[in-house]
């Protein structure tokens, strides 16, 4: 399966249609996205929930006063991170924000021109486009944090799938997240096919990939495990260097 993370994010900002209509169009068989909660409890595609670095907000001087500091386990790193957050803000306005390309190296002459999407809207595009999807929980244990939902992130999530009638094992959607509790908490929910992130720096050694074989479909892993990323002097190092069992 080709997989279009954040749609085609090398070229339009991440997260945005003409992202995923290109994306689509280069033969991607699933679009990917990241999830973030709105104040107003509607899932929107972000991958972080601070929207600076992904996002025109600094520019906005109406929402400056929404700015402030958060400690966020940031993959098992306690930061205070100081900037907007999406949870701060209700959908309306976050659809006044046009959306940036967060990687300096990548194109930036989209910046400033599109929306943010809902996940209501990755899924039409998707259905439209004839590809399945790729839905990621990122940061679920802050999400669930927030205390919007009368039960959880991923009972919420499952419920919206539902009642677009994605439930099955069939079904062209895959769930992933870092966080092994989620997924387990998601295997209890719904038979569609679950994928687990291994963190960069977990060895996926034969007894914890045995332990994710329980509840997921898939393991994907960070670039660097099979390839050398950003270059052999900077960056992440290759670190899995001849084939085995999970390569």
């Amino acid at each position: 399966l080709n997989i279009a993370q954040r749609g085609a994010s090398g070229v339009f900002p991440e997260h945005t249609l003409p992202a995923y209509t290109q994306a689509i169009e280069d033969g991607a068989d699933l679009i990917e996205c990241d999830l973030a909660v709105t104040l107003d409890r509607e899932f929107v595609c972000r991958h972080d929930p601070w929207l600076s670095k992904s996002t025109n907000v600094g520019l906005i001087s109406k929402y400056a006063s929404k700015q402030r500091t958060v400690e966020f386990d940031y993959y098992g790193e306690l930061k205070n991170i100081t900037d907007w957050f999406v949870q701060d803000f209700t959908l309306a306005e976050l659809k006044k924000l046009r959306a940036d390309q967060p990687k300096q190296q990548r194109n930036q002459a989209f910046d400033g021109k599109f929306q943010l999407l809902t996940l209501d809207e990755f899924l039409d595009i998707a259905e439209e486009g004839g590809v399945g999807v790729v839905i990621d929980l990122e940061w679920p244990r802050f999400t669930n944090s927030l205390e919007y939902f009368e039960y959880g992130f991923e009972e919420a999530l499952v419920e919206l799938l539902n009642n677009r009638g994605y439930n099955k094992a069939t079904d062209p959607v895959i769930l992933q997240s870092f966080e092994p509790e989620s997924l387990r908490v998601l295997k209890e929910l719904t038979d569609l096919p679950l994928a687990i992130r291994v963190h960069l720096g977990i060895e996926a050694t034969d007894e914890l990939l045995s332990e994710y074989s329980q509840f997921c479909y898939a393991v994907t892993a960070w670039k660097c495990a099979v390839a050398d990323h950003y270059g052999p002097t900077d960056g992440y190092k290759n670190n899995i260097r001849d084939v085995n069992d999970l390569v």
